[in-house]
């Protein structure tokens, strides 16, 4: 390498990775040039033209104009070395000659090795006050968007067609892999990551083919992969690489391709080594843009493939995560190749609450849908014969869970192999696959379960030990429970005792049963999607990162690489995402069960029409037997201790106590209730579908129909004050079953009404439960799923219809606006109903945090604790909270209350945006301390004086004196207090149990997130 002769400067903005200038000296130094990068804001504003002494040139490369000559307006002006500022719209150079800044112009903004190499040549020569070399070749062009390939000549193709018609592709296309990359990752020399996924997926036999742009229009994409409408796309596969910035845009092209949507992502803060030991996986930061805008474009199964290499921030592939990324392509692409007919499913129930006849998930008929399920892949093509009857089929499939409660497991799995009721998967098959772990996970899984062979799972089968899988074979599907988490000691029982109190993240690895069962959906019988039935299961709640897990981590040893489809219902969003983060599945929504007003039943019928009654009566002696059989049965329901009110104050205050009672009584009537369970992909019932219809529409119809019915004004709230078995007798019911008739003429009726029942018809169609089967069927045939945010019907009809792939929202518009000022109204409420309970203003409030909740209220519960303390959120023009801030207490009217968070698990993982206002909210309340009212305040300075004297610092005192929010070691979920509460039978008495369950609860939720 000659001798550094000159000196070159380019000054940059973040939108250019660092990686780049690593590659540019490296291109330099063999032509005597040495090569410096700077950031623009490490440079001091208005600096003068000092600032570029030393250096020969200079180069800006920024889209960032007014920001750049703002920042360094000075030293620009003064500027006396020769420069040349970088922009393909707005160039401009002094000190070279026009013939010389052009073509370094022309190398430079269309980038890649090739154009900085000729760069570099040129300006050594310029620098030389030498001629252009008489070799160099010219700039060569670069697109703004076209098909890159490592291997191709010229490095690009300007459209797809080019592109396959130098792969040699005629007629019959091979398994292609779009991967969709910036533009940038040419200018940069930063394709490693790139060119990683390139390889892996030609060494199997199909075409990646990257496609670059500088973040597309809507449009282009369809343009680039459909170049001709009559003709599929000519891709099977998109890997997407890039930031998602436009997923409005970007869901509209995927839905209108077709084409199932994955992701690779990059570490950004580290090398593998970091990115291994970062519990979260993905920063919080990033959740928005690499996680939930993806995930309402519709792209699923989004992975960490690739670091940051230090010192030079190189993006170098992660080789294990990458092959993931490229398995899953190439297993999507082959679901749309393979005809049905030939495809193998395994469907895994889940098996909750544990018991071994409990066929059950959240609101599910398991057996009915299994049901449904076969009939549709049946019809579909799918080799797959009638189901037995369902007697038949409950029978066969508490058989397969049997053996994980009973003390003879060996014997009931052999039994099952004889019956052809369990699959073999040789010891030998796990050995083998055991050994490919690295050493400290392998060593993990052995040290907390021991040598698999002493597993009860494991059998002696035709002369060899064998791990017996419990499952039903029906033609190529295999119907098998999800194997449980905690393994049977040599007695047969589960040490419950250690794994409720003493977990720990090794001891919540999966036992070997677990891991060889998820082989042999993988491997066993070559399965080619696992369907899971329902919501939900436990793979995607092994212990991990949070996000952007290994392919070692405990979620994803299991599932592998298989394509999984993911039946949830449709009101559990939070848990939805769940499994699609860490269970790399695609949810297909089913619905909840059909909901009716609960009405009343007998008893409180027959109180209902004895306030009537008492209303009505005259005084005297049967009102006033009447009034004493109403405090008789209130007693007697409990409704008096529901209501908070002593037998003497209602006797006293009767009149009061009535009105109250009345109000309860309809409110218990109209609460919304579910009836039966659902059966995927059909129907419920008319009579239950038209009573859902009903609770969607809501009271303003309610009291229109009645009284259009002719129902007195007086008696409007009385419409469903009703015995439940006479609810389709009443009068919103029978106008909402006339007019639901296709036939029927809305014009004869008000124009209110004409409103709502056009909206009924709407909904009534939108329940149709059919796009549920066909739903799955798409996703089994690889194609894309469209996505829909989920929720209750009642509360967000645009869950429905069902059958699309389910998405959380942006958390960092927790709270919106309106659930904001939702929020403030229900504190201002809560506060009201406390002074008038306890006659003063409450001191300290506990919140608990609920993921669910969150997704289903947009923040309402934030909202409520931010105005309890007096704080409030600040948001910029797009809706994301990006601070919050002290209500000052004139304004506020009132003291500030303390609030004590308890946040869970998921939802620490999902709103750690969150997590953090509200920890700056709790210090903001915690430091107006010239409050004299300030319970905040003064629960702070109490707990910071009682840990100083236990020997805390200042600062350690504070900042855990103003924390406010707990809950689980990241990683881990749940307090364990639902298991734990069912094993009184571990516990020498009650004050036993009471003692380990308050020790679990402090154990497991002592997790401080503060300030």
């Amino acid at each position: 390498t000659p001798s550094a002769r000159h000196r070159v400067l380019f000054v940059v903005t973040h939108n250019v990775p660092r990686g780049k200038f690593h590659h540019l000296e490296l291109l330099a130094a063999p032509h005597g040039l040495t090569v410096e990068g700077r950031y623009l804001d490490s440079i001091p504003a208005q600096s003068g033209p000092e600032v570029f002494r030393g250096y020969d040139a200079v180069f800006i490369e920024s889209p960032l104009e007014q920001d750049v000559r703002a920042h360094l307006g000075r030293a620009l002006t003064e500027l006396q070395t020769p420069f040349i500022w970088l922009s393909a719209q707005h160039p401009a150079w002094q000190g070279f000659t026009d013939e010389q800044a052009k073509p370094l112009l022309a190398y430079y903004v269309n980038g890649g090795a090739r154009n900085f190499e000729g760069f570099f040549r040129l300006l050594a020569s310029a620098m030389d006050h030498q001629p252009a070399p008489a070799d160099l070749p010219p700039p060569l062009e670069i697109p703004q968007v076209g098909v890159y390939h490592p291997q191709a000549p010229d490095l690009v193709f300007p459209d797809v067609p080019a592109f396959l018609r130098w792969r040699g592709v005629t007629d019959q296309r091979p398994p292609t892999i779009a991967i969709l990359m910036h533009r940038q990752y040419l200018d940069s020399i930063e394709t490693g990551m790139i060119d990683d996924l390139v390889a892996r997926i030609e060494k199997q036999g199909a075409i990646a083919m990257p496609i670059f742009d500088r973040m597309l229009p809507k449009g282009s994409l369809r343009q680039l992969l459909r170049p001709d409408e009559n003709q599929p796309p000519l891709a099977d596969v998109i890997i997407n690489t890039q930031i998602m910035l436009n997923a409005e845009g970007r869901r509209s092209e995927f839905t209108e391709l077709g084409l199932p949507v994955i992701q690779a992502n990059r570490y950004r803060h580290g090398d593998a080594a970091a990115w291994q030991a970062d519990a979260q996986g993905l920063s919080m930061m990033e959740v928005p843009f690499f996680l939930a805008q993806p995930e309402y474009a519709g792209i699923t199964d989004i992975q960490i493939s690739a670091a940051t290499r230090k010192p030079h921030d190189d993006v170098v592939a992660i080789p294990a995560q990458a092959q993931a990324v490229a398995d899953r392509a190439l297993a999507l692409a082959r679901l749309q190749r393979k005809p049905a007919g030939q495809q193998q499913l395994a469907l895994m129930f889940w098996n909750y609450p544990a018991g071994e006849k409990n066929l059950s998930s959240s609101y599910m008929n398991i057996p009915r849908s299994l049901g449904s399920t076969a009939d549709a892949l049946r019809e579909a093509g799918y080799d797959i014969p009638s189901l037995p009857p369902e007697e038949e089929l409950i029978t066969r499939l508490q058989r397969l869970l049997a053996p994980a409660y009973s003390h003879e497991r060996p014997a009931l799995l052999k039994q099952l192999l004889a019956d052809g009721l369990a699959a073999p998967l040789p010891l030998a098959r796990y050995r083998q696959w055991l050994d490919t772990l690295p050493e400290a996970t392998r060593q993990a899984l052995l040290s907390r379960w021991g040598d698999p062979a002493r597993t009860l799972s494991v059998v002696d089968w035709q002369g060899e030990p064998v791990f017996a899988i419990p499952r039903l074979q029906l033609g190529k599907l295999a119907i098998l429970p999800q194997p449980g988490r905690a393994e049977p000691g040599p007695d047969g029982n589960i040490d419950r005792e250690k794994a409720l109190y003493h977990s720990t993240r090794a001891d919540a690895l999966p036992p070997h049963t677990y891991l060889a069962t998820y082989l042999w959906v993988r491997e066993g019988a070559a399965h080619d999607a696992l369907i899971h039935f329902g919501t939900h299961g436990t793979q995607e709640w092994l212990p991990g990162k949070e996000r952007g897990l290994s392919v070692y981590d405990p979620p994803m040893l299991a599932i592998g690489n298989i394509p999984v489809i993911y039946p949830y219902i449709v009101d559990n969003v939070g848990e939805a995402t769940q499994a699609r983060r860490r269970g790399r599945a695609v949810t297909v929504s089913h619905q909840t069960p059909p909901l009716r007003p609960a009405g009343l039943h007998q008893r409180l019928t027959e109180l209902h029409d004895l306030l009537h009654q008492w209303l009505s009566q005259e005084e005297g002696a049967v009102k006033d037997q009447i009034r004493t059989d109403i405090l008789a049965r209130a007693k007697q329901e409990r409704l008096l201790a529901d209501l908070e009110w002593t037998e003497e104050r209602a006797r006293t205050d009767f009149s009061a106590f009535l009105d109250t009672l009345h109000a309860h009584l309809h409110e218990l009537a109209e609460t919304i209730q579910p009836v039966g369970l659902h059966t995927f992909g059909q129907n419920a019932q008319e009579e239950h579908r038209l009573a859902t219809v009903m609770m969607m529409l809501g009271k303003p119809f309610l009291e229109a129909a009645a009284r259009h019915m002719g129902e007195p004004q007086t008696e409007l709230d009385e419409t469903l004050a009703v015995d439940y078995q006479q609810m389709i007798d009443t009068s919103p019911y029978r106008l909402l079953k006339r007019y639901l008739q296709p036939d029927a003429d809305l014009r004869e009726l008000p124009e209110p009404l004409q409103a709502h029942l056009a909206q009924a018809r709407q909904w009534w169609q939108a329940l149709d439960a059919g796009g549920e089967t066909r739903g799955l069927i798409a996703a089994l045939q690889g194609r894309y799923r469209p996505t829909a945010y989920g929720g209750d019907p009642v509360r967000n009809p645009d869950a429905l219809p069902t059958g699309r792939n389910l998405y959380g929202f942006d958390p960092s518009r927790v709270p919106t606006r309106h659930a904001w000022e939702a929020g403030k109204q229900a504190a201002e409420k809560l506060i009201a109903a406390h002074r008038q309970q306890h006659g003063r203003t409450p001191a300290k409030l506990a919140v608990s945090l609920w993921s669910v909740e969150t997704m289903r209220h947009q923040g309402l519960l934030e909202a409520q604790a931010l105005w309890l303390m007096g704080v409030e959120p600040v948001w910029d023009e797009g809706g994301r909270v990006i601070d919050v801030k002290l209500v000052p207490r004139e304004q506020l009217g009132r003291p500030r209350v303390d609030v004590v968070l308890s946040a869970t698990g998921l939802y620490r993982d999902h709103f750690p945006n969150a997590i953090r206002q509200l920890a700056r909210a709790a210090q903001l309340a915690a430091e107006a301390d010239r409050e004299p009212d300030n319970a905040v305040a003064a629960n702070t300075a109490r707990i910071q004086a009682l840990l100083k004297d236990r020997g805390l610092d200042e600062d350690s005192a504070r900042d855990a004196a103003q924390t406010r929010i707990f809950s689980s070691e990241q990683g881990l979920y749940g307090s364990g207090l639902d298991d734990a509460a069912l094993a009184t039978d571990t516990w020498e008495g009650k004050n036993e149990g009471d003692h380990k369950l308050a020790n679990l609860y402090l154990s497991r939720m002592q997790y401080a997130y503060g300030p």
